[in-house]
C-alpha cells in the first residue's frame, strides 16, 4: 500500500481507530458519555467510519465472576469477523512482526480508497496469536523437526482462548510463521469447560492439533509427564496472577497464591514461559515482584509493550484521567529457569514449604496493594 493509506476501524465497540498521521499509526479512543463510574457506557460505532458491518457483535462488559479482567468479552451470540487467506507463498521468508500497521497492510486487502477495513473484535482476537508470534520471534526460539511443538496454554479459558480455536482461523496464524513447524497447543485451566476436556481436533493436514485440559498447569504436567524444555513453552495470557488491586486484597490474594505451585512446576522444568498482562500498574508490577523478587526466576524477555495488544479497553471511570482499567495483553515478558545461586523452591510435596512462601507472597500483595498508583489509560 501507498504511504498515504489510512486505517478505518468500526464495529459494535467504536472505541479505535487507527490513522496515519505524519507516518506513524495513532490509537485513538473516543471519548464516552457515560456518567457511571463503576459500568462503562456501551460502547458504539463510529458515525464517521464507513467500514462498518452489517452485523456487528455485541460487547459484555462486566466479566463473570472470577474471571480475569483481560477475558475476551464480545457476545458468544454473534460471530467473529472472518480472517482473509493468506496470500503470501508458502515458500517465502516468514514476516518479522513489527506492529499492528505493518501486520494490517501485509495481510489484508485494502478497498479502492486504500482503506483497510477491520473490526475491533478481530484485532482483539488476533492479538492472542500475534502477542506469542511476536514474544517468540523477540527469543528468536524456532520449534523443534519434526516437532511437534507444544504450546501451553495455561489459565486459558473456553470464552476466550478455546473459543477463538473454535469459531476462528486466528490461531491458523502461528503456521504462516512458523511455515515448516508442526504445533501442538493445550488450552488448560479451570475455566476450560469439563465438557471439552479430552477433545482433540486437527487442522491444515495435521499440521496444528488443539485439545483442551480441564485443570491447573501442574496438574497437566503430572498427567502428561514428557514435557520438556526442547519441545514445550508456557503461555500464559492476562492470567491477572499479580493483580493487587482491593478486591484481590479482600479475598486474600487468592489468585497469586493459588498460581504458585504451578508457577515453581515451570520453573522447576526450566520451560520457556511467555506471559502477557492486561495493564502495568498491578498485573505486570505484580507478577515481576512474584517471578523476581519471591521465585528467583531469570527473565529472557524484558517486560515491554505489546505492539499487538487488543484494541479494546476497560475502564473503571470515563471522568478520570487516571482509574483502574485494563487492555488484554497490553504488556508481555518471558521467564526460563531461575537465576544462578537462587535459594531452593519448595520440594514436591512439602505442604509446609508452600505455605511459608503463599505467606510471604500475601505479605507482598499487601505491600502491593498499599502502593498501588494505577497509569495512565491507553
Amino acid at each position: 500500500m501507498v504511504g498515504t493509506s489510512a486505517l478505518a476501524v468500526a464495529g459494535a465497540s467504536g472505541l479505535l481507530k487507527l490513522v496515519r498521521q505524519e507516518g506513524a499509526t495513532t490509537w485513538v479512543f473516543p471519548e464516552a458519555k457515560s456518567t457511571k463510574a463503576a459500568k462503562p457506557a456501551k460502547p458504539r460505532a463510529s458515525p464517521s467510519s464507513s467500514a462498518v458491518s452489517q452485523k456487528k457483535m455485541e460487547f459484555e462488559h462486566d466479566a463473570a465472576y472470577g474471571e480475569c479482567v483481560g477475558t475476551l468479552r464480545w457476545s458468544e451470540r454473534d460471530a467473529f469477523p472472518v480472517l482473509s487467506p493468506w496470500h503470501l507463498s508458502p515458500n517465502s521468508t516468514p514476516p518479522t512482526l513489527v506492529g499492528w500497521r505493518d501486520y494490517l497492510e501485509m495481510r489484508l486487502a485494502s478497498d479502492a480508497s486504500g482503506t483497510i477495513k477491520v473490526e475491533p473484535p478481530m484485532i482483539d482476537g488476533l492479538s492472542y496469536p500475534l502477542s506469542l508470534v511476536f514474544a517468540l520471534q523477540k527469543l528468536r526460539l524456532s520449534p523443534p523437526q519434526p516437532g511437534p511443538l507444544f504450546l501451553l496454554i495455561v489459565g486459558a479459558s473456553s470464552k476466550a482462548e478455546e473459543r477463538l480455536m473454535r469459531e476462528t482461523s486466528y490461531w491458523h496464524e502461528l503456521l504462516h510463521f512458523f511455515p515448516k513447524a508442526k504445533l501442538e497447543l493445550v488450552f488448560g485451566g479451570p475455566e476450560i469447560a469439563a465438557a471439552s476436556h479430552g477433545k482433540r481436533t486437527e487442522h491444515a493436514g495435521g499440521r496444528l492439533t488443539s485439545r483442551c485440559f480441564h485443570g491447573t498447569l501442574g496438574e497437566l504436567l503430572n498427567a502428561e509427564p514428557r514435557h520438556n524444555s526442547d519441545d514445550t513453552i508456557v503461555v500464559g495470557y492476562n492470567t491477572g496472577m499479580g493483580n493487587a488491586s482491593a478486591g484481590m486484597a479482600k479475598g486474600g490474594f487468592a489468585l497469586m497464591t493459588g498460581w504458585l505451585p504451578d508457577l515453581i512446576a515451570l520453573l522447576r522444568l526450566g520451560l520457556v514461559a511467555v506471559f502477557t498482562c492486561a495493564n502495568d500498574y498491578s498485573d505486570l508490577r505484580g507478577e515481576l515482584v512474584i517471578f523476581s523478587k519471591l521465585l528467583h526466576a531469570q527473565v529472557v524477555l524484558p517486560p515491554q509493550r505489546n505492539p499487538f495488544k487488543a484494541a479494546t479497553v476497560v475502564r473503571e471511570s470515563h471522568e478520570l484521567d487516571k482509574c483502574e482499567w485494563s487492555c488484554s495483553s497490553c504488556f508481555l515478558y518471558a521467564v526460563c529457569g531461575r537465576e544462578e545461586g537462587a535459594p531452593p523452591l519448595p520440594p514436591p510435596g512439602d505442604a509446609a514449604a508452600l505455605e511459608e512462601l503463599k505467606k510471604l507472597v500475601r505479605k507482598t500483595g499487601k505491600m502491593l496493594a498499599q502502593t498501588q498508583t494505577p497509569s495512565a489509560v491507553p
